[in-house]
C-alpha cells in the first residue's frame, strides 16, 4: 500500500499555526503525527482493525534533571499509551484514506471541542515481553507500554500471558504520586510511582456535515467535520527520572 499524507496548518489556542500530518501507515492504520512548541514529537495512531489507539510520544528530557542524578540521559524518552476507541469518535477508514491524498489546508477553527478526557492506563508491560510485534515495532524506543484494559494485555501478550503476568504493574496498587517522592533521591529510578501526562489533538476528522443524496437517492455525499480533544493521562512511572514534568 502507498503511503499518503495530508499537511495541516493548526491554529492552537494561543492563535500560533503549527504543522500536522495525516498520513496512511498500513491498510487499517491511520497516523496523526506533530511536534509541540516544547519539541515533543507525537504520533496517534488508529488501528480499525484491532480498534486500538495508540499514543507515541518522544519527549525532551527535562533540562534540570542534573538536580535529580548524575546519570546522562538521553536526549528524548519515548512514552507509549493504548487504549481501546469507539468507531465513532473519528471518521471511516475509507474516509481517512481518501483525506491523506487531498492537498494541505489550514484550519482557523475545528467544529467541536469536545475538552479533556481523563483516561487511567491501569496497566504497564515491558515491551521486550510484547508478542505483537506490530505494537513493538511502533513503541520500539519505550521500555514500558501503558495500556488502559486487561483485555489489551492479553491481546498484546497472546499465550504468553501466563508467563510473564507477574511483570506487568497494576496503577491500582501504587500509592504514591511521582511528585511526592521527587525529594527522596534514593528512590528516584528504583520506585514506581503514579504520572500524569497531557496533550491536545487540535484537530482530526470525526464526523460528516452537510450530508447530500446524489444518483437518486442512492448516495450520499459529505464534508468532513473537524473535532479537538485533550488527554490527560495517569499511569505507571517506573521511577521519578521518567516524570520530571509532573514534579
Amino acid at each position: 500500500m502507498r503511503s499518503c499524507a495530508l499537511d495541516v496548518m493548526v491554529r492552537n489556542n494561543h492563535g500560533d499555526y503549527y504543522n500536522q500530518k495525516l498520513i496512511t501507515k498500513m491498510p487499517n492504520m491511520i497516523e496523526i503525527q506533530w511536534t509541540t512548541e516544547d519539541e515533543s514529537q507525537i504520533s496517534i495512531l488508529i488501528d480499525y482493525e484491532k480498534r486500538l489507539q495508540i499514543f507515541r510520544i518522544r519527549t525532551l528530557t527535562e533540562m534540570d534533571y542534573d538536580k535529580y542524578s548524575s546519570t546522562k540521559l538521553d536526549k528524548y524518552q519515548q512514552l507509549c499509551f493504548i487504549r481501546e476507541f469507539d468507531l465513532a469518535e473519528f471518521i471511516d477508514l475509507k474516509s481517512m484514506l481518501k483525506l491523506s491524498q487531498q492537498p494541505s489546508r489550514r484550519i482557523d477553527k475545528v467544529d467541536e471541542d469536545y475538552g479533556a478526557k481523563y483516561i487511567s492506563f491501569r496497566y504497564s508491560i515491558p515491551t521486550n515481553i510484547v508478542m505483537d510485534s506490530n505494537i513493538r515495532k511502533i513503541c520500539d524506543s519505550s521500555r514500558f507500554i501503558s495500556v488502559t484494559h486487561r483485555s489489551i494485555v492479553k491481546l498484546l501478550m497472546a499465550h504468553e500471558y501466563a508467563n510473564f503476568e507477574s511483570n506487568i504493574k497494576d496503577l491500582n496498587d501504587i500509592n504514591l504520586f511521582c511528585s511526592k517522592i521527587a525529594d527522596d533521591t534514593n528512590n528516584l529510578n528504583s520506585q514506581s510511582c503514579k504520572c500524569n501526562y497531557a496533550i491536545c489533538l487540535n484537530w482530526y476528522p470525526c464526523n460528516y456535515k452537510n450530508c447530500k443524496l446524489l444518483n437518486n437517492q442512492e448516495v450520499q455525499s459529505c464534508s468532513i467535520s473537524s473535532c479537538r480533544s485533550c488527554y490527560h493521562f495517569q499511569y505507571v512511572s517506573h521511577g521519578v527520572m521518567s516524570c520530571l514534568w509532573d514534579i
